[in-house]
């Protein structure tokens, strides 16, 4: 079997399945998009929903110094 034929079914083969993900992936995104496009949450439900939290550093430290930490001015 010659390499060219083999190598360009496989080029075909890769842009055919390359085509076929990204209409399956634009067809979920889209039916993700039209399930819940504008929700308003209650207030109960904006408390449970979060999934992260703020941190805010009480003490900072030069890196790369024995220096004891200082506290941080109120922002």
């Amino acid at each position: 079997m010659s390499l060219i034929p083999f190598f360009s079914t496989v080029i075909l083969v890769a842009t055919i399945a390359s085509i076929i993900l990204a209409i399956a992936s634009y067809l979920a995104y889209k039916a993700r998009e039209r399930r819940n496009p504008n929700r308003e949450f209650n207030e109960a439900e904006r408390r449970e929903a979060v999934f992260f939290h703020r941190y805010v550093p009480t003490q900072i430290q030069a890196t790369g110094t024995d220096d004891e930490p200082m506290e941080t001015p109120d922002i």
